[in-house]
């Protein structure tokens, strides 16, 4: 069985490198070996830069850099960490199905080095394939069966990470109080770390769960935490989030001039970012809205608007 495993990963690699018109064979001096490791890690870094602008075509070019001089030097568990980014991107692009492929190609090598870390991590990353399939069930199964690798959870970096995940899966369950176990797990980890973009993540779902609860009061104040800390890693992709829940929060609670402004400031920064699906929920919010405070004529700007990109989405997924 390990030969075999063995066998499958120098095939795995062989394929990629005959595919960038490289070879693995070529014997490098140690300084060469430096010099693409650190090349390696500046892919990595600036993959890391556009995924979190949501530019995952350009963090895609970059991640398969990264794995390119990966593979050059040899090194599985950089191997591993590039699979598993180009699988994120992939994820977070909608792409499932590709996002799997990269991530199971991570954990053959990783169970290849019995790297508990990265097993750990690859294992995470499956469930997290999972619940974005729906699969909420065999999702938190997956999700558990990671968070039970781990001996420490308080030195472990990842921990918080599943935390989170447990806490949405749950939260997708409808098990609301389970939810927000393990999100106030996540953020207490978070924080004491000073993980600052995970803190904000852990506040936006947990203004999920009070709104989904009624409770809009307190939505609004977890929502503007995750605002808070988005602002201060400069996440614009996790402001442009914010604020469209905050907006639907506030059009929950009756405070439909509030949310109209709201959904204004996210509609810009949809539009900044290039994210036509969350700028057509930020304009079918204003039309409705605009439409119920009887701005009439602002009512027909988002209507033609909204209706103009839906049409050109549409054309696009056609082709």
């Amino acid at each position: 069985m390990k030969q075999k495993k063995n066998s499958c990963l120098f095939l795995m690699i062989l394929a990629v490198s005959l595919f960038s018109g490289c070879s693995t064979t070529k014997k490098l001096l140690p300084g060469e070996v430096v010099e693409k490791r650190n090349k390696a890690a500046e892919y990595a870094e600036f993959g890391s830069k556009y995924y979190n602008e949501a530019d995952y075509s350009q963090a895609l070019d970059f991640f398969f850099l990264a794995l390119k001089q990966n593979i050059l030097i040899d090194s599985e568990k950089g191997i591993v960490e590039s699979y598993n980014s180009i699988g994120k991107t992939y994820l977070a692009a909608g792409k499932t199905a590709t996002a799997e492929e990269y991530f199971l190609k991570a954990g053959e090598v990783a169970e290849h080095l019995n790297d508990p870390g990265l097993i750990i991590r690859c294992t995470n990353n499956r469930g997290e394939v999972l619940l974005a399939n729906q699969a909420y069930t065999d999702a938190l199964a997956t999700f558990q069966k990671a968070y039970a690798l781990i001996e420490d959870p308080e030195k472990y970096e990842d921990s918080a990470v599943i935390l989170h995940n447990l806490g949405v899966t749950h939260k997708r369950l409808e098990n609301y109080d389970k939810a927000e176990e393990y999100l106030l797990l996540s953020l207490d980890y978070n924080v004491k770390n000073e993980r600052y973009k995970e803190v904000a993540s852990d506040n936006y779902v947990l203004a999920s769960i009070y709104s989904k609860r009624e409770n809009y009061a307190k939505a609004e104040s977890y929502i503007n935490n995750a605002l808070e800390f988005d602002r201060r890693t400069e996440n614009s992709y996790g402001i442009t989030k914010d604020l469209i829940a905050k907006g639907l929060i506030l059009r929950k609670s009756g405070r439909e001039e509030e949310a109209y402004y709201t959904f204004k400031r996210g509609a810009l920064v949809a539009e900044s970012l290039s994210l036509p699906q969350d700028l057509v929920i930020c304009l079918k919010n204003l039309e409705e809205l605009s439409q119920s405070l009887s701005y009439s004529d602002d009512t027909q700007l988002w209507r033609t608007t909204r209706e103009k990109l839906e049409e050109k989405l549409d054309s696009q997924t056609n082709k």
